[in-house]
């Protein structure tokens, strides 16, 4: 089932629902291989504010006048910290770029519950490269 919600979902719904099951299923096996299979990225898109789930509107709006005021009156750069869910899907047209996480491991790997978590995963990528 959870092969179902990484397929047709997403990560943030694939995360999500192992952690309702148990905060610690993502390190066991076969839910591992999901989490380490996956590449991390940003989606960029465009939609409306009427588009964003209302449970998570508030904060988007807030994140809006963060930039106008950090940008505008205080002259710095500011980049959007928001993660939030759409009403319904995002037409392909809308997605403005899709990026990969640059060093997404190495940045996990800084906390406790990461150390040793992606030795596999490097591994592969090892013999990988020599081929």
């Amino acid at each position: 089932m959870a092969n179902n919600f990484a397929i047709n979902l997403g990560g943030e719904i694939l995360r999500w629902s192992l952690e309702s099951i148990d905060c610690n299923l993502y390190k066991l096996e076969p839910y591992k291989r999901l989490w380490i299979e996956g590449i991390p990225s940003i989606v960029k898109f465009k939609c409306r504010l009427s588009d964003i789930h209302e449970i998570c509107r508030n904060e988007m709006i807030a994140e809006i006048v963060k930039y106008y005021i950090v940008t505008r009156i205080f002259g710095y750069s500011y980049e959007f910290a928001f993660t939030g869910m759409t009403n319904g899907s995002v037409p392909a047209e809308n997605i403005i770029s899709i990026e990969e996480i640059e060093g997404f491991i190495e940045m996990q790997e800084k906390y406790p519950d990461y150390e040793g978590f992606y030795d596999e995963i490097k591994q592969k990528n090892k013999i990988d490269n020599k081929q």
